[in-house]
Order: structure tokens, then C-alpha cells, then sequence
């Protein structure tokens, strides 16, 4: 089994994934038109594929494929999905994945040449085996410098920047935190300087103040539980204290609150074990806590900020400039030219959607001034449809070989207009810019619509475009 096997079946499943769940949004819109014997079905066939029990899901679909229900549009796509996943997740059971003809229509595909592993490249570099953070596009925003003087503190570079944040905060702390407590002052250094690791912006640094204060003061609560239940049991003691360090990094990934939540506990047993343990120690954690979290936040804002906003258009522009480079490498395949990596340019546009749903959060979250939250939302949902219709694009034509240079002019015309869309400063598009992603929309459902009357095989790859040129029109509208 190669790694480019491995890579490819991974993005098949993903491509997968999100059809079925368009199709599952798609039928909630229209869930009381649907009779309750058909919303039944579709409830067991989701249960079966959550719960990985195949031949019932198989069953499931025989069912809605059966019926005549399967002419509306939101259930034949699931049955599709469904189908492809349960297909996929056989293909991986069974240990075929090492079939290169197994299941694909272009046995040719040099993504599984022996030559093509050999020269395997990482299209994402990992940061301590974890993805990276949004420090890149942040990097980016703060040295595209072309309006500032080379006198100005705002040329120095992101890491200069919260170095001096993190230097002038720890300053600061040991100051408010010495009036707090001479002795645990420490306490506000450490949430102080924390504040800015892992941080690239003021919003991500809002972010982690706040969860650190709300850890510690759920924590709080907590320790002072679990230290009057092990008081007197030094065995209890030492088990829930090795649980805590465990469950602290077990969440560390998923939630920071939680961690700081379970570090606390895990200091509540230490004073346990120490027989000085106080209900005043915790008390006093948590306003040295708040204290260096504001100190933090405060800096990061007023001292060499790093927009947020800034970030998460950066990030934007970005994830438009990887559609648009891997909208026109469907066009390549789409004329018979083979040359572009559609693989390397689906996952590169994973990376960027990631990018984008970090920033967007920490605008939402960290913006309380000014946020249409509502818009964010509806923003981010059309970015997300783009990136899942180009990939299941990716796939189409990759695995069917359609040939067609009408859709592949459709697919650079679409490619020019995410890039002007990248290019914008601010969304929604200028009326004249939307005017024209609106013409080229309907364009493209003029050519699909065409094209599927003559050439059936150029349906499925019709059908992803038109979905692409939908969401692009959505996305400039005003």
C-alpha cells in the first residue's frame, strides 16, 4: 500500500463525507414536505453508516433506491454518498487500496505510479506533528508593509512583535501580580506570557485569556470538591492527581478550557498531598489569573497588535487563490491535459479552509465590537460550499476522464472570478464585480444544462461546476 493510495482514498472519503452531509442539510430545509415512512429510512440508513454497521447501511440504501422517492434531488444525492462511502470503507476492509485498477476509470492516474511515491512531497508542513496554526497568514499580513515607512514599529515581524508583547506583558504581571500576592504572583506571569503561545492575533489572544479564566474558575469549583472527597486518602489522592495530568492532555487538542480546568484539579491535589491545601489558595490562583489574562489581552490590543480582521481576510484570499489553482487544474484535465496534481491542490485547499475557520472563529469570538456574527456564518457556509463542490469537481474528473473543453473554459472563467473575489479587501463585491460573477454563473448553468442533454458522461462534472459558479455568485452578492 502506497502513500499516495493512502493519501487518495483519504480526500475520496472526505469528498464523500460531504456530499452526504449537503444532502442531509438539503432534506432538514424540506423536512415537512417529506412523508414519515421516507424520513424513517433516511434516519436508519444515517444511523447505520454513523454506528459502521455496513450491510444494514447497504440495506438502507437498496430501500430508497427502490422507491419512488428517490426523484428528489436531496435523497438521490444521499443515496449517492451513501453508496460511495460504504464503497470506499469496503475497499479499505478488504485491503484492495493496493489495487491501482480497483474501482478507477484511468488506471493511468500517475498519483498511484510507483514514481510519483518516490518523489512524494508533504503538501502541508506539520508543527510538532500537529497542523499549523494561523501564524503563517498572520506572518503575511504583518510584513505586506508597502504603505508603512521603514521607520514605522509596524514593519517589525510577527515574532518580534510577540516577543515584545510577551516581554512587556510579563513585566506588567509581576507588577499587579506582586500587589495580589508577593508570594504566587508567578500565577499572572505564567497566564500572562501563555496568553501570547500558540496566538497569532488579538483575537486568538482574547480567546486563550478568556478560556484560561474560565478553566481556572470551573476549576476552581472543582478542586475544592475533590479535596474535601480525597482529605485523609493519600491513595485517592495520588489516582485522581495521575487521571488529571492524563485527561489534561488528552483535551488538550480539543479544548483549552478544559485542560487549565484539569491542571487545576491537579494542583488542588498537590496541596492535598501537602497537607496545605486552602479553599484561599484556589481563590487566589484564579485572581492572579485574571489578573495576568487582562494584562495579556491589553497588550496584545495596545502594544503591536496583529489584526484579527486582517488575518481572516488574509486567510480568505488565500483559500480563493487555492480554488482558483485547482479550478484551473480541473480545466487542464478537463482539456486532456494531465500535467496539473489535482491531489496536491485538493489538499492544499483543506489547508486553507482550516486557515479560514481558525481566523473566522477568532474574529467572531474575539471581535466583540462591531461582529456581524450572523454574517460570519452565512460567509464562512459559502467558502465551505466552494471548497467541497471543487474537490468532489477534483474527483469527477479525475476518476471518469471527462473530456470536454467547453466545461474546462467554464472551469477558468469561474477560476478568474475567485481570484478577483481573492483580491478584494472586503466582502460583498463591489456591484460591478458582482455583476459579472452573477453573468458567469449563468453561463455556466446554460453550458451544464446543454451539455447534459448531449454528452450524459459530462453530467456529473456539470453538475459540480454549476455548484461551484452558485456558491462564487453567493458569495459577491451584496
Amino acid at each position: 500500500m502506497r502513500r499516495g493510495q493512502v493519501r487518495r482514498w483519504t480526500v475520496d472519503i472526505e469528498i464523500a463525507m460531504d456530499e452526504a452531509a449537503a444532502a442531509v442539510v438539503d432534506l432538514a430545509r424540506h423536512k415537512d414536505a417529506l412523508p414519515a415512512p421516507l424520513l424513517s429510512d433516511i434516519h436508519h440508513l444515517l444511523q447505520s453508516l454513523g454506528w459502521g454497521i455496513s450491510e444494514q447501511a447497504r440495506q438502507w440504501v437498496d430501500t430508497l433506491e427502490q422507491q419512488t422517492t428517490t426523484q428528489i434531488p436531496g435523497v438521490r444525492r444521499l443515496v449517492w454518498a451513501a453508496t460511495d462511502l460504504l464503497r470506499l470503507v469496503d475497499q479499505w476492509d478488504a485491503g484492495r487500496l493496493d489495487d491501482s485498477g480497483a474501482n478507477r476509470a484511468d488506471a493511468k492516474d500517475p498519483l498511484d505510479t510507483t514514481e510519483a511515491d518516490a518523489e512524494f512531497e508533504s503538501v502541508i508542513t506539520l508543527f510538532a506533528g500537529n497542523l499549523p496554526g494561523s501564524a503563517a497568514v498572520a506572518s503575511s499580513v504583518v510584513e505586506d508593509s508597502s504603505v508603512q515607512a521603514w521607520w514605522s514599529p509596524a514593519r517589525l515581524k510577527l515574532t518580534t512583535r510577540q516577543a515584545v508583547q510577551a516581554a512587556l506583558a510579563a513585566a506588567l504581571a509581576i507588577l499587579v501580580g506582586e500587589v495580589i500576592s508577593p508570594q504566587r504572583y508567578y500565577w499572572a506571569v505564567i497566564t500572562a506570557f501563555i496568553a501570547f503561545t500558540g496566538a497569532s492575533n488579538t483575537g486568538e489572544t482574547f480567546q486563550r485569556g478568556v478560556a484560561r479564566v474560565a478553566g481556572t474558575m470551573a476549576g476552581l469549583v472543582g478542586a475544592i470538591a475533590l479535596a474535601h472527597l480525597t482529605t485523609g486518602h493519600q491513595d485517592a489522592a495520588v489516582a485522581a492527581l495521575f487521571a488529571c495530568i492524563f485527561l489534561a492532555f488528552y483535551v488538550q487538542q480539543l479544548s483549552y478550557a478544559a485542560m487549565i480546568f484539569f491542571i487545576t484539579l491537579l494542583l488542588g491535589q498537590m496541596y492535598t498531598l501537602l497537607n496545605t491545601f486552602t479553599d484561599a489558595v484556589l481563590v487566589l490562583r484564579l485572581e492572579e489569573t485574571a489578573a495576568g489574562a487582562t494584562i495579556g489581552v491589553a497588550v496584545s490590543v495596545f502594544v503591536l497588535p496583529t489584526g484579527t480582521r486582517a488575518t481572516a481576510r488574509a486567510a480568505r484570499s488565500g483559500f480563493l487563490h487555492q480554488l482558483a489553482d485547482l479550478l484551473e487544474g480541473c480545466a487542464d484535465h478537463l482539456r486532456l491535459d494531465r500535467d496539473s496534481d489535482l491531489l496536491a491542490l485538493t489538499v492544499g485547499l483543506d489547508a486553507w479552509g482550516r486557515q479560514v475557520v481558525n481566523t473566522y472563529r477568532a474574529v467572531a469570538r474575539g471581535g466583540l465590537i462591531g461582529v456581524d456574527r450572523g454574517r460570519l456564518r452565512h460567509r464562512l457556509s459559502l467558502l465551505g460550499a466552494c471548497g467541497a463542490h471543487a474537490r468532489a469537481l477534483a474527483a469527477v474528473v479525475t476518476v471518469s476522464g471527462t473530456a470536454s473543453a467547453d466545461l474546462g473554459t467554464a472551469c477558468s472563467d469561474l477560476a478568474a472570478q475567485s481570484r478577483r473575489l481573492a483580491d478584494l479587501g472586503a466582502l460583498p463585491a463591489p456591484s460591478e464585480l458582482a455583476a459579472e460573477v452573477t453573468d458567469a454563473r449563468e453561463r455556466v448553468t446554460s453550458l451544464v444544462a446543454v451539455l447534459a442533454d448531449d454528452d450524459p458522461r459530462a453530467r456529473p462534472a456539470g453538475i459540480e461546476i454549476g455548484r461551484v459558479a452558485d456558491a462564487l455568485a453567493l458569495l459577491a452578492a451584496p
